[in-house]
């Protein structure tokens, strides 16, 4: 009887609990790494939607103050005001934790805080502060006590993680110059208005006149075509002939204060009287320019590179309008045998007899001329 041995057994399945613990302490090094790094990543994101979050309710309490040129009171407790804000509930607290609510503080024209100040600097008598407490759940530096006005927005310390957001009074201004120039070009149109009711002794329309002009204190002048680059303006030059005027016939649309149609009687002052007639072919309101725009116009800061455009038909257009008045029109001219194209530029406000206005931009009555 033989016994055989086999030398070679055959391979075993799985892994030694030596192997199986180098794994696992290999593992454990790996996770070790990473996992800071994935719990950095997680709360930048998380800064960063509050960031994104803040500048929302920044917009939000912009335009609330152009609606209303008043920023709105914090709620109790420093919150948020989200009902006036026209926010979600939600956006009283922030996406770091969800449980931490953001800090509001607020002053208008002074009141209840003289100012706000943000990193030692004012940020004006009407501006407001938002702010998170961070990833430590507490206000940080001078953020601890809202009570005195004084914010840190950017800091050195290693344990600052506060989040914030300032609304300033210069911000607050640009963003609302376009309406504040609205109710001060009404003020001066309503002066303008007054002034010339009060100082039209005659009812004709016409303020300041002397006994031999009839027609008021207008004159105008006649200007060379001139292919210089530059031409000259100097109306003592050779060509410049002074004109003065001596009554005009204007032929408004029913209904507004647009010139249909118009002749202008002029006087050279060596020479024979002449009529020039007009007649409006295109109409072009100089609001597109930014004449008299109640928000876009000559002047007013809107931003770095903004931009915005608008269109409109002429119906759209409303007669009644002040800020509609500013037109220039494009016009047939004819003088004797002469014809011609030219522009004819006009701003029509208050009363005036002769063509049935009382207003201040009312329009002409059907068939008006005079």
């Amino acid at each position: 009887m033989h016994r055989t041995r086999n030398r070679h057994p055959a391979a075993r399945a799985g892994f030694t609990l030596l192997e199986l613990g180098i794994v696992l302490v290999i593992a454990g090094i790996l996770m070790g790494s990473a996992a800071p790094v994935y719990v950095q990543q997680v709360h930048r994101q998380r800064v960063q939607a509050t960031r994104t979050e803040l500048e929302t309710i920044r917009r939000a309490l912009v335009d609330t103050y152009q609606s209303t040129l008043r920023l709105p009171d914090a709620g109790k407790g420093q919150m948020l005001p989200v009902s006036a804000l026209r926010l979600a509930p939600a956006y009283e607290t922030d996406e770091i934790y969800a449980g931490s609510r953001y800090v509001y503080v607020v002053t208008n024209d002074g009141k209840p805080f003289t100012e706000l100040f943000v990193d030692g600097g004012s940020i004006g008598r009407t501006a407001a502060v938002v702010f998170s407490r961070g990833r430590n759940l507490k206000s940080d530096a001078t953020n601890v006590d809202p009570s005195k006005g004084k914010f840190t927005q950017t800091s050195a310390a290693a344990d600052f993680d506060d989040v914030l957001v300032a609304i300033t009074e210069s911000e607050l201004r640009a963003a609302t110059a376009w309406r504040r120039e609205i109710t001060e070009d009404i003020a001066v149109l309503n002066a303008a208005a007054q002034l010339l009711a009060d100082n039209d002794d005659d009812g004709d329309g016409f303020i300041d006149e002397d006994g031999g002009d009839a027609a008021g204190n207008a004159d105008g002048m006649r200007v060379p075509v001139s292919a210089e680059p530059e031409p000259t303006a100097d109306p003592h030059a050779p060509g410049f002939v002074h004109l003065e005027a001596l009554g005009e016939r204007l032929v408004f649309r029913p209904g507004t204060r647009w010139i249909e149609r118009a002749e202008f009687d002029v006087l050279p002052r060596a020479g024979a009287k002449t009529t020039l007639a007009l007649e409006t072919v295109l109409r072009f309101n100089m609001n597109g320019l930014g004449y008299a725009h109640p928000r876009w116009g000559h002047g007013v800061w809107q931003g770095e590179l903004a931009v915005e455009g608008e269109s409109w038909k002429e119906s759209d257009l409303q007669p009644g309008n002040p800020f509609h008045q500013h037109l220039h029109n494009l016009v047939r001219a004819k003088v004797g045998d002469k014809r011609g194209v030219g522009l004819l530029e006009q701003i029509l406000l208050g009363p005036h007899a002769r063509y049935g206005f009382t207003g201040l931009v009312d329009g002409a009555p059907d068939g008006a001329r005079a």
